[in-house]
């Protein structure tokens, strides 16, 4: 915050601020009472420390203050999206770790069941990878579908858990 103060002096040197006085001998004219700041743009480290993306640099999926205030107009938010649970439990789990704490179940559940899914699909498309080999014996093949098939059915049964896992009031203990 420091640096990006300094940056944010530096680049803005230059310029004065408005005065009252200037204000009001030209009659209230608005464009007298800017002040026109130059905002330098934030470093990766700096828009991760200021929470604007997650500590990696994705992208945070927010939850717009219109939609939980109830805004006129804005259908009012019920229920997180998937992706902004799971973004939940990966702040709970760094800010547990960071306290020196293992993470709450609910958090190292969700976590490590998303993780489980993705080493699956991994998984599904290194098999169809290695079954599209041309001249592959046939036996081998048939064991590579029949292993691609009960890796389909295992990711169905983790996408099941992980909805249960996300629904509300399975929140219990992070």
């Amino acid at each position: 915050m420091r640096d990006y103060f300094d940056r944010l002096t530096v680049a803005n040197a230059d310029k004065t601020y408005p005065s009252f006085a200037g204000f009001l001998n030209s009659g209230g004219d608005p464009s007298k009472a800017q002040f026109p700041l130059t905002m330098p743009n934030l470093t990766p480290n700096e828009a991760s420390a200021l929470g604007f993306v997650g500590g990696k640099g994705e992208a945070i999926p927010g939850v717009s203050q219109a939609s939980v205030s109830g805004a006129p107009g804005v259908p009012q938010t019920t229920q997180l999206t998937s992706d902004q649970m799971f973004y939940m439990a990966k702040e709970r789990a760094r800010q547990a770790q960071l306290s020196g704490q293992k993470p709450g179940p609910w958090a190292s559940s969700v976590m490590a069941n998303r993780q489980a899914g993705i080493n699956i699909a991994n998984r599904i498309a290194n098999l169809q990878q290695t079954a599209q080999t041309p001249g592959m014996a046939p036996a081998r093949s048939e064991n590579i579908q029949d292993r691609i098939e009960r890796l389909t059915n295992r990711q169905g049964n983790i996408e099941a858990r992980r909805q249960r896992l996300l629904q509300p009031g399975a929140q219990g203990g992070a």
